[in-house]
């Protein structure tokens, strides 16, 4: 049993970066009574009280997972104090599809150092009734991580940064256990059992419907172009796995490897065997490496002459078809963005279900996890990747077929006749 802390003046010493610092709180003679006596089992494997009611607010610690996963939770979001800076910064651009919903939320919360807490005297200053932490977090910063332990419940859930490429279901595309689990774990951390159960049957059954349009043989060998993966990339990155593709049970033009992501010359790209460029938005921002759109970098643009000169050449068999999905990976995996881009995947290779359902469908993932903030999340996300690729020089739509245009002395991406 985890022993409660029960004192009128608590003296802590927690360890910094720089050295040690020293916090006293007064709980004006409270007996800590938000912390009931009920333990769950985290990630990490320490056990953990679980709080009588979360009216201190939470407290989410790593970019990756915590915040994503309270995010299903729409009563308990309501409840977030402090969250990583990086993540505020991010609100309402790219694939952090929560971050659109719970705006007004997010970016009027404290924030935090990212990952390292440096800045863990914050968090103490607030005294919140919860903090949830990566795994990853949790291993390179255990020591300042089990201080506020010692203080506050202090949970470890899953990073899951592993199952970014291969998803989060197993052969039989049900559930794998560490999705169940971490449901359950959030389901018994919020009190809120209830919820974790909608969550899990949320996934599941969207899983069911788009593996139901998945009948007969995918039309296209695909190539994955520029996936975003700490940050924007050219054309010449790609998965294998890539989640939204493995879950239709569509054809990957690229060969698997032990990565997820796969980084290749033009050169390599333009000698694969597709008839089906998919090409994630992200691309069309500016990454490391190059000062100005990846799309408009020397490898996208390698592969974009290609793809042109097939298209425009006198033998209409080799000819490569362009779409636009929505990006998965954003923070890690989203994996509410693999369900709507999932039902695209399953619309381009299948031919079902029709493309207003497939739009009603995807929508309606991110209203089924975030209540009435998620109306029009795929909405602002499709304006928001629309305007990047304004930026980039490409007019383009998320989920639409477009062209391999000639502009000057770039290859753009347009809509497609």
């Amino acid at each position: 049993m985890v022993n409660k802390h029960i004192a009128v003046i608590l003296v802590v010493a927690i360890v910094v970066a720089a050295g040690v610092s020293t916090y006293i709180l007064s709980d004006n003679g409270s007996d800590n009574s938000d912390v009931s006596d009920e333990t769950v089992t985290d990630y990490a494997g320490r056990e953990v009280l679980i709080p009588e009611n979360l009216d201190n607010g939470i407290v989410t610690v790593g970019r990756l997972s915590a915040l994503r996963w309270l995010a299903y939770f729409p009563e308990e979001m309501q409840k977030v104090v402090m969250i990583d800076l990086g993540i505020q910064k991010s609100i309402k651009t790219g694939a952090l599809a929560y971050s659109y919903a719970y705006a007004d939320i997010l970016k009027n919360v404290a924030t935090h150092s990212n990952d390292n807490l440096d800045d863990s005297e914050k968090i103490v200053q607030l005294r919140p009734s919860l903090i949830l932490v990566n795994d990853m977090t949790y291993k390179t910063n255990k020591d300042k991580c089990d201080s506020l332990g010692n203080l506050f419940p202090l949970a470890v859930v899953d990073t899951m940064s592993d199952m970014e490429g291969r998803g989060f279901w197993d052969s039989d595309y049900k559930l794998c256990k560490r999705f169940i689990d971490q449901a359950d774990l959030y389901g018994k951390l919020l009190k809120n059992k209830a919820r974790a159960e909608d969550v899990k049957s949320i996934f599941q059954d969207n899983i069911d419907a788009i593996r139901g349009y998945c009948t007969g043989e995918p039309e296209y060998t695909i190539y994955i172009g520029g996936p975003i993966n700490q940050g924007a990339n050219p054309l010449t990155s790609t998965y294998n796995p890539y989640p939204t593709l493995s879950l239709v049970g569509g054809k990957n033009a690229m060969t698997q490897t032990s990565e997820n992501r796969i980084d290749n010359s033009p050169e390599y790209v333009n000698g694969l065997t597709f008839d089906c460029m998919v090409v994630d938005p992200g691309t069309f921002g500016v990454g490391k490496g190059f000062d100005k759109a990846q799309i408009l970098s020397p490898n996208s643009q390698g592969v974009l002459l290609n793809i042109y000169q097939k298209n425009h050449d006198d033998n209409p068999g080799n000819d490569v078809k362009t779409f636009m999905t929505l990006p998965a990976i954003s923070h890690g995996a989203n994996w509410d963005c693999v369900l709507a881009g999932a039902y695209f995947m399953a619309y381009l290779n299948y031919g079902t279900p029709d493309y207003e359902i497939l739009l009603e469908r995807a929508s309606a993932v991110f209203v089924s996890l975030y209540g009435a903030a998620g109306e029009d999340t795929l909405d602002n996300m499709m304006v928001y990747y629309h305007d990047l690729g304004i930026s980039a020089g490409c007019d383009t739509e998320v989920f639409k077929e477009v062209a391999v245009e000639k502009t000057g002395e770039n290859y753009v991406l347009t809509g497609a006749a």
